[in-house]
């Protein structure tokens, strides 16, 4: 492998995994603080009285993937690759090094939007679902908890947001002549 086609792979690779590393830790961050303490289970509930505490979990990188901001980001993914490209085979290194900035603020900006709209779909997946805490991960739950996973719930809050903003008509006015 020449160095050329090395320092292609690893730009290429350096984004694909940024991506991913970027959408996990943002996500993770946001359940670790909406996540509510088990300790608030009511005190009349106990395992004997066979009560069910629903627990919801997601797989952020499915909902991601299926997220309309999961196609812009392969669209400038793409676009930048190709920007890359050019500017190896002209060897610029600075503009490389600014278009991998540039994709990386891009990058955020769409995990950072994938973050809020995941937020804002948890009271809704909570209430249509019944359950009353929504976490990644789960090491261990008793008895009379009960785990559901939500992933399909919180995308379908994605979906329909989707087709409304792009429903609603886009009213152009005649130009004055």
């Amino acid at each position: 492998m020449s160095q050329h086609d090395t320092n292609k792979f690893v730009i290429i690779t350096a984004m694909i995994v940024g991506i991913a590393v970027t959408i996990v830790t943002f996500t993770g961050h946001l359940t670790a603080r909406a996540q509510a303490p088990l300790s608030q289970v009511p005190a009349t509930e106990s395992k004997e009285s066979k009560a069910v505490f629903k627990v919801g979990t997601y797989r952020p990188q499915t909902a991601f993937e299926k997220h309309p901001l999961h196609e812009k980001l392969m669209e400038k993914y793409t676009s930048i690759q190709t920007a890359i490209q050019l500017a190896q085979q002209e060897n610029d290194q600075q503009k490389m090094a600014q278009l991998q900035q540039k994709f990386d603020q891009q990058r955020t900006q769409i995990a950072e939007q994938f973050q809020s709209d995941v937020k804002e779909a948890f009271p809704e997946v909570a209430e249509e679902t019944g359950i009353k805490v929504i976490a990644l991960q789960i090491a261990y739950t008793a008895n009379d908890v009960a785990m559901q996973d939500v992933t399909e719930h919180i995308v379908e809050t994605f979906t329909e947001k989707d087709e409304k903003e792009n429903a609603e008509p886009q009213f152009q006015f005649p130009s004055q002549q």
